[in-house]
């Protein structure tokens, strides 16, 4: 929220929206430059952004160690196919050339040139928003894996 200081909590009171933040930017919005009000929104939302990403990728980490995760492009490449995916986290800017077998969940290598190739991290992404998972980029420094994909199985 970006509001003068005396309409902030006025604001949060009565609004109805459960992703708006008690803390916020307290200034007219109009008094600032676009560069300005990305610099103070970013101040308030990166340890929010930190805080949520390493829920995560602890969470993650958890569920792997009781075989409720992976970051097996192949394994949750079929875990997707069959709607098994809680939580997707995929890494910014990562590219896998191939496609899903949407019969099997299997990987289909191809060559990224070929025009009918797709992304495979695209293709998972698809799945697990289908199936109403969650998915999450991000970037490879917070990634807790080197494939490009962690994935928190359902069941």
């Amino acid at each position: 929220l970006v509001s003068l200081d005396e309409y902030h909590g006025l604001f949060i009171e009565i609004s109805h929206n459960p992703l708006l933040m008690e803390d916020g930017v307290k200034t007219a919005f109009d008094t600032m430059s676009l560069v300005d009000l990305k610099e103070q929104s970013w101040k308030v939302m990166e340890p929010v952004y930190i805080e949520k990403t390493k829920k995560l990728v602890d969470r993650f980490e958890f569920e792997r160690s009781k075989f409720f995760g992976s970051d097996d492009v192949a394994q949750v490449a079929v875990a997707a196919n069959h709607n098994r995916v809680d939580t997707l986290l995929v890494e910014s800017g990562k590219v896998i050339p191939g496609k899903i077998n949407k019969e099997n969940g299997r990987i289909i290598e191809k060559d990224l040139e070929n025009p009918e190739v797709d992304d495979v991290l695209d293709d998972l992404v698809e799945l697990v928003l289908r199936s109403n998972g969650n998915v999450v980029l991000l970037p490879k420094e917070r990634m807790p894996s080197t494939t490009g994909v962690a994935a928190i199985f359902r069941y």
